[in-house]
C-alpha cells in the first residue's frame, strides 16, 4: 500500500472501536513492514493500564516482596525499581547460565502445571471479550 493511501486510511477512513487497529498498524511500521502476532498481542497489553497496573501489584506486593525476604532483590522506592542484589559481580556467561535456569524452571512449571491451570484460560472465552 502506497504512503499516501495508508495515510488516508488512517486519517479519514478507519473508525477503530478499539485501539487495535492502530496500535498494530503502528507496530508494523516500527517492525520494518512485518511482526509476528506475539509481538502485535504484546503491544496491545502494554496499551491497556489495566493489565499494568495489575502487574505491577504483582511485582510489588507478591513476587518482590518474596525475593526482597530472601535477600535476592531491594526495592527503591523513590522510583520504583528494582535492583538484583550482586548482579554487577556476576560474569556474562554466568548471566546466561542464570537466564537459562530461570527459562527452564519456567518451562517445568507450564509444563507441570498446564497453561490452564497456571492462568485459569477457557481457551473458549476471555475475560472482557463478551
Amino acid at each position: 500500500m502506497a504512503y499516501q493511501d495508508l495515510l488516508n486510511f488512517i486519517t479519514n477512513t478507519m473508525q477503530p472501536q478499539h485501539i487495535y487497529q492502530p496500535v498494530m498498524l503502528r507496530v508494523l511500521l516500527e517492525s520494518g513492514g512485518s511482526a509476528t502476532e506475539h509481538r502485535i498481542a504484546e503491544a496491545l497489553l502494554d496499551e491497556d493500564p489495566r493489565q499494568v497496573e495489575h502487574y505491577r501489584g504483582i511485582t510489588r506486593d507478591m513476587v518482590g516482596t518474596v525475593l526482597r525476604n530472601r535477600g535476592i532483590v531491594e526495592r527503591n522506592n523513590t522510583n520504583q525499581t528494582w535492583r538484583l542484589l550482586g548482579f554487577e559481580d556476576l560474569k556474562p556467561v554466568e548471566i546466561k547460565e542464570l537466564m537459562n535456569a530461570c527459562e527452564e524452571k519456567l518451562g517445568d512449571f507450564v509444563q507441570r502445571r498446564g497453561l490452564d491451570a497456571i492462568w485459569g484460560i477457557n481457551r473458549s472465552y476471555i475475560s472482557g471479550t463478551v
